[in-house]
């Protein structure tokens, strides 16, 4: 019986997970809006204010609107040709995705987005935005 019981519970439990990442995958991807934004701090070695700045930038995801979050640092491709043209010289990469730009305009209106700016204004040096609507077929 507790063998019965457990065999359910784990392929249940399975079925799930794989339903919800499917499910988050296919959504995030058809998001017509792209929000991508490159953060260099002013002094990269300050351990203090990168942990910081990295916590707070996974925090958006509590946000409305925002369907994906990617937070990530600067890598180097193995393939030379790549490699040579790759800038990273940026600490953090940020990449949300909404369904629309009004979405987005709403993500910047946010009080989380307003603390997060006037919390780090002072540590980082530059900042880059590309956003981007999808070309539709």
């Amino acid at each position: 019986m507790k063998s019965n019981r457990r065999s359910f519970v784990k392929q249940s439990s399975l079925a799930i997970a794989g339903y919800s990442f499917t499910t988050n995958k296919e959504s995030a991807f058809e998001a017509p809006f792209v929000h991508h934004v490159l953060f260099w701090l002013k002094d990269k070695d300050n351990k203090e204010n990168y942990t910081k700045m990295l916590r707070f930038l996974k925090k958006f995801k509590e946000v409305k609107g925002v369907k994906f979050l990617h937070v990530g640092a600067p890598s180097i491709s193995d393939v030379d040709y790549e490699a040579s043209a790759t800038d990273v010289s940026y600490t953090f990469s940020y990449l949300t995705l909404f369904d629309s730009k009004k979405d987005k305009e709403d993500y910047l209106k946010d009080p989380l987005h307003t603390q997060f700016f006037n919390d780090f204004k002072d540590v980082v040096s530059k900042v880059i935005i590309y956003d981007s609507l999808n070309i539709s077929d």
